[in-house]
């Protein structure tokens, strides 16, 4: 997708929608990894913003549980009573960071292209390998990396963006 187009916000939604599917089927937690700390931040910012101000969403997420690195959606009774629900929570996907340990049932890697292949394939990717993962890869493609291998494999499927096409740039009169 084009820069500026709004992927932040689509992953956002996305996010609390499928918190809220998981959360009655008991798929695993979601893992949100950005380039840096911060962008994977500002995706968690923005889910906790979108579900305040939705009543739906509102109503969905566990406010006492959640932290600002973490959204904690109430469960629908498909687990033990005292374990929360499903969690999204975000991190770095640096290659200093140490993000070994954990596991989920999505992994979205927000601004995908600026992820490192190493840490793709050695660190990320096992992570989803217990739930059979859902991989969600973000970004602007640049470089034939990870992100454009997944973009050639069929088994990925792909939603495409032109640039042309972005309401925004339409909006402001760049695009004639």
């Amino acid at each position: 997708m084009a820069r500026q187009t709004g992927k932040t916000d689509s992953v956002a939604d996305s996010c609390l929608i499928l918190g809220d599917r998981y959360s009655r089927t008991q798929i695993g937690n979601i893992l949100i990894f950005g380039p840096r700390e911060g962008q994977a931040a500002l995706d968690l910012d923005r889910m906790h913003e979108r579900a305040e101000y939705r009543p739906y969403f509102n109503d969905i997420v566990d406010w006492k549980g959640s932290t600002k690195g973490t959204i904690v959606f109430k469960d629908k009774g498909t687990r033990f009573s005292r374990e929360p629900g499903i969690i999204a929570s975000q991190a770095s996907a640096s290659e200093m960071a140490h993000i070994e340990g954990f596991s989920a049932g999505t992994i979205v890697l927000e601004e995908a292209q600026r992820i490192s292949d190493r840490v793709v394939s050695e660190t990320i990717l096992p992570m989803g390998g217990a739930w059979g993962a859902r991989i969600i890869k973000v970004g602007t493609p640049r470089l034939r990396n990870h992100f454009y291998q997944s973009y050639v494999d069929p088994t990925y499927k792909q939603c495409i963006s032109p640039w042309e096409k972005c309401g925004l740039l339409n909006r402001y009169g760049a695009i004639s």
